[in-house]
């Protein structure tokens, strides 16, 4: 927790789940719309119903535990909300020679597809890396585009 205090952004509020009921801090941040995002990093099989209630409409609940069981209902409230589940494996971008060609076939067949403006990104800024902090602070104010981090 204090690594998150250390971070030089702009934090709502950061709950301790040891002390804090994670729904009621929610609601009472949002003002009972629910957060966008959830990112779960935990392998600890979490509350289904806690998620959902969490999340607002077109809400996304990323999640790394690989067990994750939704039931008919839940998964029928999360269609009505357009609740978005996303499995968290980082390892998939290391797991062989093989499939990371698998990984980078996709990717060059996306670029591509940008190159020939089949698909067009709404970039909204260009910036350089050292302005990544301000990069973020302009993500959370502007909802529509994309930000490009310069790296040379």
């Amino acid at each position: 927790m204090n690594y998150l205090e250390d971070l030089n952004v702009k934090i709502a509020r950061i709950v301790d789940s040891n002390n804090t009921s994670l729904l009621e801090a929610v609601m009472e941040e949002t003002g009972g719309l629910g957060v966008d995002a959830i990112l779960d990093t935990t392998t600890v099989k979490q509350d289904v119903d806690v998620m959902i209630n969490c999340l607002a409409v077109h809400g996304r609940w990323t999640h790394s535990n690989k067990d994750l069981q939704i039931e008919p209902p839940d998964s029928e409230r999360m269609f009505f909300k357009s609740i978005n589940v996303a499995y968290m494996f980082e390892q998939s971008w290391v797991l062989s020679a093989g499939q990371q060609g698998r990984y980078m076939h996709i990717l060059a067949d996306i670029m591509s597809k940008v190159r020939q403006d089949e698909i067009r990104p709404k970039v909204q800024r260009v910036m350089q890396l050292e302005r990544v902090r301000e990069a973020h602070r302009v993500l959370q104010t502007n909802r529509v585009g994309k930000v490009v981090i310069k790296v040379n």
